[in-house]
């Protein structure tokens, strides 16, 4: 029997390989950002919300997307790091866009972190050479590249995760759990709350699972079960978590009475609006695979729109991780460390808990930034799966493989922006018009409403003095609890002059039916030679 391959010596040259695969990756996407090429449909509309709510904080006109109230429709960490920069663009009179700019160059540099604490974390569990492929597909990739690239929280948040399992590994591998490394893991996991608050439950039951895992292998070592070691670790995890998290909930109480955001309340309260989970289980299931465990999702499903390439990626990425499977059975079938361990059991926790927790029980809209960190566990698991297969194949193999990854990464890339066209500023593009003939022909408009609101919103002080209000409650915290209160048409009647129509249905279900749709268009008739844009009959000019 032929010894098995030595995994634990490092790769050769692993640190210059690393810093080239980093420089390599900070120079694409700081080329995609500066170029242009991230304008229009990779920075997504959402984003917008974020930028107009750190603008107005900026500006000191408080935690508010439309002026007219406060929202709480943002994750706090990412707005608290958005917000100097729209400071510094106020102070310094940069356009709309450098400041959009100077934003994704901050998410690039989270991704430099991120790559940086996977490749460590991989060669802590003994896995040098996956660590080294990892690293290349984190940086090169271009689900990472342009996933991290659309100017949410993620980038963030994914960057925290990987701290969060690095953290693990360090907290559970060397010795048995106590209450001194409870308060390490807890202080990142209430940091990774703040990026994303949905990390809170997901994060804790993998924590919980991860911590029994070890404490039940300690005796296979010849150490006492070091259950009260546990039980300390995770109380002390808890509170500080608890503790970090609990400015946010005060606040959200004080300020909405409620501790809940109202994006997700908008979400699950509105599933004509937002799509929801299909209910029989064969769907149910493709769903499963095709929206949340697969990257292809956004860059080949929702954003081209063509099925074949979607298809064609999904299914490539599925085969890949399929011959992966039996190398990542060998590597986590006897730990070499309890790190590996707990590092195993947290990521396969993790990602029965998102499906649980996404999938089967809420059965809301799962977008695709509430996936990334699933990507960053399919890496890992590829890694270590990538380790034992990569000291079978001779140099000669690997360097093809390398050279297939990147000639398939380039396609991606290229069939990815020919799709979606290359048009730099192509949000502000497709939204300014609308908005410059409201203010043209309706010049006494001071509140246009909208459901797809974020660039609209962030854009209109270009073209006048004018407010965007998001329709869908987003970032709308009045409008959720009018739709609630059955007073949605009279908040508009209210607060919005004119409507920017939507074309699936949304505003008839916030209307509550045809009664409420016929109120609607009495207050507001649609415009002449337009399928959009409702409200008061256009201005004629005097003849």
């Amino acid at each position: 029997m032929s010894p098995s391959p030595d995994t634990s010596a490092p790769a050769p040259d692993g640190r210059r390989g690393l810093f080239a695969l980093l420089g390599l990756g900070v120079l694409l996407r700081l080329a995609l950002i500066w170029s242009g090429a991230c304008d229009n449909r990779v920075v997504a509309d959402d984003a917008f919300y974020y930028f107009t709510i750190a603008r107005h904080v900026a500006a000191g006109l408080g935690v508010t997307f439309d002026g007219l109230g406060a929202t709480n429709g943002f994750h706090p960490l990412w707005l608290l790091l958005l917000t100097p920069i729209f400071a510094l663009a106020r102070a310094l009179h940069l356009g709309p866009w450098v400041a959009v700019h100077l934003a994704l160059t901050v998410c690039a540099l989270l991704d430099v972190v991120t790559g940086l604490v996977l490749w460590r974390l991989l060669r802590r569990l003994g896995a040098p050479r996956g660590a080294h492929w990892t690293a290349a597909v984190w940086f090169l990739s271009p689900f990472t590249v342009l996933l991290s690239l659309r100017g949410l929280e993620s980038a963030l948040n994914v960057m925290l995760f990987a701290v969060w399992l690095a953290a693990l590994a360090a907290a559970l591998g060397d010795r048995a759990p106590d209450a001194r490394r409870g308060l390490t893991v807890g202080l990142v996991t209430g940091v990774a709350f703040l990026a994303r608050t949905d990390n809170a439950p997901l994060l804790g039951l993998a924590l919980a699972f991860a911590t029994l895992a070890v404490v039940v292998a300690r005796p296979q070592s010849g150490a006492p079960r070091p259950w009260r070691g546990g039980i300390a670790f995770l109380v002390v995890a808890g509170l500080v978590t608890a503790l970090l998290a609990l400015p946010w909930f005060l606040w959200n109480l004080g300020t909405f009475g409620t501790p809940w955001q109202v994006s997700g309340a908008a979400k699950l309260a509105n599933p004509q609006i937002f799509g929801h989970v299909p209910a029989d289980w064969p769907n149910r299931l493709r769903f499963l695979v095709a929206a949340v465990w697969v990257p292809a999702y956004f860059v080949a499903g929702e954003t081209m729109k063509q099925r074949p390439a979607y298809t064609a990626v999904a299914t490539g990425l599925w085969v890949v991780l399929g011959l992966l499977l039996p190398f990542l059975v060998r590597a986590l079938w006897r730990p070499r460390a309890a790190a590996q361990l707990a590092v195993a059991v947290a990521l396969g926790v993790y990602l029965l808990a998102h499906a649980l927790v996404y999938v089967l029980l809420l059965r809301t809209y799962v977008v695709w930034y509430a996936t990334v960190p699933v990507l960053v566990l399919i890496v890992l698991f590829a890694g270590l799966a990538g380790e034992r297969l990569l000291g079978l194949l001779p140099a000669a193999a690997r360097g093809a493989a390398a050279g297939l990854a990147l000639l398939a990464a380039a396609a991606i890339f290229g069939q990815y922006f020919h799709a979606t066209h290359l048009v730099p500023r192509g949000e502000e593009k497709t939204v300014r018009p609308i908005l410059e003939k409201i203010v043209r022909q309706a010049p006494g408009t001071r509140t246009i409403g909208i459901f797809n609101a974020g660039a609209a919103g962030y854009f209109a002080p270009e073209v006048g003095p004018i407010t965007v209000v998001n329709l869908d409650g987003l970032v709308n915290n009045e409008a959720v609890r009018a739709w609630r209160a059955g007073d949605y048409l009279g908040y508009l009647e209210r607060d919005v002059d004119v409507v920017i129509n939507d074309a699936n249905g949304a505003l008839n279900f916030l209307l509550g039916g045809p009664g409420g749709r016929a109120r609607f268009d009495a207050r507001y008739p649609r415009w002449p030679n337009s399928a959009l844009i409702c409200g008061p009959m256009p201005q004629r000019p005097a003849r």
